[in-house]
C-alpha cells in the first residue's frame, strides 16, 4: 500500500520503520532452512549421487544396492 503524505498533517506515518522496528529476516527459521539447503544439502546430495553412479558392482553389493537402483538414484536432480 502506498502512502500519500498530507502536507497539513504529520507524515511520519509514511516514513519507513526504523531498523529496530523491522523484522530481522536473517533470524527467520524458513530463511535459515533455505540457506542450509542450498549451501549444505544440495552439494552433498550432488556429490553422493555422482559417487553412487560411479561405484563398482562389488561395492554396490556391499551396501545392498543394485546397479539399476544406483543408476536411478544417480540420475535424480540434486534438488529432489
Amino acid at each position: 500500500m502506498s502512502c500519500t503524505p498530507d502536507p497539513l498533517n504529520d507524515h511520519s506515518a509514511c516514513a519507513s520503520p526504523s531498523p529496530d522496528e523491522r523484522p530481522d529476516v536473517s533470524q527467520s527459521p524458513a530463511i535459515r532452512r533455505f540457506v542450509r539447503l542450498i549451501w549444505h544439502i544440495w552439494p552433498d546430495r550432488y556429490r553422493q549421487r555422482s559417487h553412487l553412479r560411479e561405484m563398482e558392482a562389488h561395492r554396490l553389493d556391499d551396501i545392498g544396492v543394485s546397479r539399476v537402483e544406483a543408476e536411478r538414484e544417480g540420475r535424480k536432480p540434486f534438488w529432489l
